[in-house]
């Protein structure tokens, strides 16, 4: 991410700024030449961006891509505004797609058009210590322009960087020199006025202390509003595909507003929980297929980073089939997303968020939503409880039933919390071994695709082909003997002249993680997950219900 901490204060025009920068202790002033800006704002006609603390803008400059793209983003460990800036390639004939993409999720389909033009004189001072740049100074007096006619003149000093302690100190001393603090409102909005500091669309109401008898809508709003919140906060991230686990979350956001729907469906317009839940699918399905080879390709590569390197010949052929595999599921996904329906499946999903259908909605949400927490209990004892290996029902039942604990704490508190850590932990035992049954499933669907070195690797030698899987939605059994590192008929210590292939390996390793912290003498994998399952539950499902 390219992060812009920054700090803002303003000085009267008239105001001399001296020179109080010199002296700091193991520091160095740099006077750099002044600029001349002229920066042309982008916006929805109802101001999307701005109030959600986002920018477009197009600034020719000699150093950068004319086009830049701001985002907030949550940083408690600095002071100032912290931002993900990013710039790109364009002409001044308006936003390219690059951009549009980009701030789509608060956009929701609705065009960018200029809002306000900006002339800047800018003075420079740079910061350094131990031979790097900390700080950059910059002292802009501003002219704002609306619909071409000015509307605002004013002087700005911004401190930026990335040295806490240096941007502190410089801070303090322009304060001493007459400056102050503003808050950090963007130029923007002081050109813009009242209508940019208006709330976004997108508001999360604030946790208040746990009341068991406030509306059942407004704990049903806030649960929805938290994931679609996470949802537009990750979407950025996820199309720059810089940090997977930008994706990841934009994927639990949206499995979570569709179990949200799916649990309180008693308490909802079914119709309407169903539609909205059937018009995630594809978004939840797109994320999924990238996130699974995100995982998958994780476990080959600490797999493959530990195997002989005579054995490992034919890695760089594995590797380069998974990451084509993930392109191809990445392009799909940014299509979705660049799609024309996106922007109107947040539309739909705001809406509903903020004002959702309950059926009785001033009914309390303690009495109202609890039955909803314990049948979503008995579902998953009910599945534990099962005589077969359904591990994948198990697993599904208890992330079903940590949603619903996470949408009633606003309601019940702490024992809902402590429900949801519960299941939060079996469902972590429960999650390694899923990743291994995706990677057993994908290795079988590329071994037609690759050369036998290659297909070695992926577990497709004869002694290992015995490796099943089985059961619905791909949960999934290994044969003892190919997790035990010998194949059925091969003699003891086969396996140290033949390698386990990554497949096996990542998925037999992920059944001992699952079960080498509990397991009892004599007891199978499947009794430990089960048993992991019920303890986790039990130790606070009293307290909810």
């Amino acid at each position: 991410m390219a992060a812009e901490h920054e700090g803002k204060l303003d000085l009267h025009p008239t105001v001399a700024l001296g020179d109080p920068l010199s002296g700091i202790e193991g520091a160095d002033v740099e006077h750099v030449d002044p600029l001349r800006l002229e920066a042309t704002y982008f916006d929805t006609a109802d101001l999307r961006l701005i109030r959600a603390g986002a920018t477009v803008r197009y600034r020719p400059e000699a150093d950068s891509e004319p086009w830049q793209v701001k985002h907030p983003v949550d940083d408690a460990d600095t002071d100032g505004i912290v931002r993900d800036e990013r710039a790109y390639a364009g002409s001044d004939e308006g936003p390219p797609a690059a951009v549009a993409s980009a701030v789509a999720a608060l956009t929701r389909g609705a065009p960018l058009v200029p809002v306000a033009t900006l002339v800047t004189e800018r003075g420079r001072l740079r910061v350094h210590t131990g031979g790097e740049m900390a700080v950059e100074v910059t002292d802009d007096n501003v002219e704002a322009h609306v619909d071409g006619r000015l509307v605002a003149r004013f002087r700005e000093l911004e401190v930026e960087g990335d040295h806490d302690r240096i941007r502190r100190e410089v801070v303090d001393r322009l304060v001493a020199a007459g400056a102050v603090e503003t808050g950090n409102r963007p130029k923007l909005v002081r050109a813009l006025g009242p209508a940019a500091e208006s709330p976004p669309d997108l508001v999360v109401p604030e946790p208040t202390r746990p009341n068991p008898t406030q509306p059942v809508v407004d704990v049903v709003s806030r649960a929805m509003l938290v994931d679609l919140d996470r949802m537009v906060r990750f979407d950025p991230g996820t199309r720059v595909g810089e940090d997977i686990e930008a994706l990841h979350q934009m994927r639990v956001a949206t499995r979570r507003l569709r179990t949200t729907l799916r649990t309180h469906r008693a308490v909802l317009d079914r119709d309407w929980a169903d539609t909205l839940r059937e018009d995630l699918r594809p978004l939840a399905a797109a994320l999924g297929e990238v996130r699974d080879l995100d995982v998958l390709i994780g476990r080959v590569e600490a797999d493959l980073a530990k195997l002989d390197p005579a054995d490992a010949e034919a890695a760089p052929g594995l590797r380069a089939l998974l990451d084509q595999r993930r392109g191809e599921a990445r392009e799909a996904l940014l299509a979705l997303l660049d799609a024309p329906g996106y922007g109107g499946l947040l539309d739909r999903l705001l809406t509903a968020a903020t004002a959702p259908h309950v059926l009785e909605p001033d009914a309390p949400a303690g009495p109202t939503l609890t039955p909803l927490v314990r049948q979503a209990w008995k579902r998953v004892r009910a599945a534990v409880r099962a005589d077969d290996d359904e591990l994948h029902d198990v697993r599904l039942h208890i992330k079903r039933l940590r949603y619903a604990a996470d949408a009633v704490r606003p309601a019940l508190g702490a024992p809902a919390a402590d429900l949801s850590k519960a299941a939060g932990r079996a469902q972590d035992v429960l999650g390694t071994w899923q990743d291994a049954v995706v990677a057993i499933e994908a290795f079988r669907t590329m071994r037609s695709e690759v050369d036998p070195d290659v297909a070695y690797l992926l577990g497709c030698s004869p002694p290992v082909r015995r490796v099943a899987v089985t059961g619905r939605h791909g949960a999934g059994r290994l044969s003892g003997a190919a997790c035990a590192g010998t194949a059925p008929g091969s003699e003891a210590g086969a396996e140290t002249r033949h390698p386990q292939s990554a497949g096996v390996v990542i998925a037999c390793r992920a059944r001992t993680w699952a079960s080498k912290a509990t397991r009892p003498a004599g007891v199978s994998d499947s009794q430990v997950s089960r048993r992991a399952s019920r303890r986790s539950a039990d130790a606070a499902l009293s307290a909810v219900t």
